[in-house]
């Protein structure tokens, strides 16, 4: 591989490489060559100087130029439609379409009785489970309630030692 030397990555940077130079430079970067990335970084840092100020306005359209032809390589199946075809694939993207497809599913399932044969076995489920009064009182009280109950009795126990005239 040939690297080149600093002084042509001066000149690339400046744009005073004939085109074939310049060809060959690009080449070399696209190569990932990094010591030449490296001398081109540096090349660039030296001449940042020399460098006009890029214009935003053209900066900003050459951006959004290229976002352009890349969304639209990147979605080949809508662009090489015609305009029916490709009408139809974005309406079928569209949020709107995508709830409608979720009610209609939610009603076919609610008419065919699916949601009522999970509830039945829920229902099941819930009447095989043991009753409330088998269970300890620990297990069926909230938690809530059981510190509401341990705090009321601490205050009862702190109370009597204040009316005593007790500090502890």
């Amino acid at each position: 591989m040939n690297h080149m030397p600093r002084e042509t990555w001066l000149d690339y940077i400046r744009g005073t490489l004939a085109p074939e130079e310049r060809d060959v430079c690009d080449a070399h970067l696209a190569e990932d060559c990094a010591s030449c990335f490296e001398l081109y970084l540096e090349a660039l840092e030296e001449l940042a100087e020399e460098l006009p100020e890029p214009d935003a306005a053209s900066l900003q359209a050459s951006v959004m130029e290229q976002w352009d032809l890349e969304h639209r390589s990147a979605a080949p199946a809508i662009v090489g439609q015609t305009g029916s075809r490709r009408h139809r694939l974005l309406w079928l993207q569209h949020p709107l379409f995508h709830y409608g497809a979720a009610a209609a599913i939610t009603m076919l399932l609610m008419s065919s009785g699916a949601f009522q044969f999970l509830l039945g076995s829920v229902s099941a489920a819930v009447e095989q489970a043991p009753p409330d009064s088998t269970r300890p009182a620990s297990e069926t009280e909230p938690y809530s309630v059981r510190w509401m109950e341990k705090t009321v009795g601490l205050l009862d126990r702190i109370e009597p030692k204040r009316e005593r005239g007790d500090n502890r």
